[in-house]
């Protein structure tokens, strides 16, 4: 950028990167900016200046933004919306768009957030370089969450729907038409759907034909005829991959690994 002989407009362009593609553009100017044929609007931002410098260490800057747009609601802010986001900053002279410069590209560090305003920590791409590599574990067991994209089973498929019979407690489920094999809901989850427990969930402690065991007591110690829905859980392990859900195609483990405990004996 040239500053030389002259008087500069200078305007400062954020272009925000959200992990699911969506694309926001803003600027700290007085008025909305058309550039390269997109609209930057105008918004009340304020950020830290950027550190940078010549050795590896991580620069980083804090922008402030406020709560007035759909991706900052609740919502979105409790489910990591803004993780994995990359902001690009550049300055621009409104008098001559050739007159630019990237000052600042960077992804989400730390994210906090109150009533009014959003504080997003963006660090450098030396950041890249304090990852750990390689990020999958190489490990005779699964690395994948069950019923994500990676896993690609499909949660509502292996969801059971039942009824609550009499000697349930606030710790265990009774219900004669559970006749799954014992174990197959092991450490899976059970979620109330009627009843003065309605919409209580918990982790399965050990799962019997006919009776559920939990790990935390339920509010209320459940009634005949109430209803609940009960997922099973993998265990990680390329024979409960195959064997239980025929996903083997999907195991993100390598089964020709040792395990440590037997490796080391």
């Amino acid at each position: 950028m040239d500053t030389s002989g002259k008087v500069l407009y200078l305007a400062e362009l954020f272009t925000f990167t959200l992990r699911d593609g969506t694309i926001l553009r803003y600027t700290t100017y007085g008025i909305d900016i058309v550039y390269d044929g997109n609209t930057y609007i105008h918004a009340p931002i304020v950020r830290t200046p950027h550190t940078q410098d010549t050795d590896l260490s991580v620069g980083e800057t804090q922008i402030t933004f406020p709560r007035v747009s759909p991706w900052t609601d609740p919502e979105r802010l409790l489910s990591r919306y803004l993780d994995n986001a990359q902001v690009n900053i550049l300055w621009l002279d409104r008098s001559l768009h050739s007159n630019k410069r990237v000052v600042f590209t960077g992804d989400t560090g730390e994210v906090s957030y109150n009533q009014v305003t959003v504080l997003a920590t963006f660090k450098n791409l030396m950041n890249l370089f304090h990852k750990k590599v390689p990020r999958r574990k190489y490990s005779e067991g699964c690395n994948h969450r069950m019923y994500d994209t990676l896993c690609k089973l499909v949660r509502a498929v292996y969801e059971k729907t039942g009824t609550v019979e009499s000697g349930s407690t606030k710790t265990a489920i009774i219900d004669s038409a559970r006749v799954e094999a014992d174990k197959y809901f092991d450490l899976g989850i059970l979620e109330c759907t009627s009843g003065q427990n309605n919409g209580e969930k918990r982790w399965i402690k050990n799962y019997t034909v006919g009776r559920i065991d939990i790990f935390v007591d339920l509010p209320y110690t459940p009634t005949i005829s109430d209803t609940y829905k009960i997922t099973p859980h993998c265990r990680k392990t390329y024979i409960s991959c195959s064997g239980d859900y025929s996903n083997e195609l999907n195991y993100g483990g390598f089964q020709d690994i040792p395990d440590p405990m037997e490796a080391a004996i």
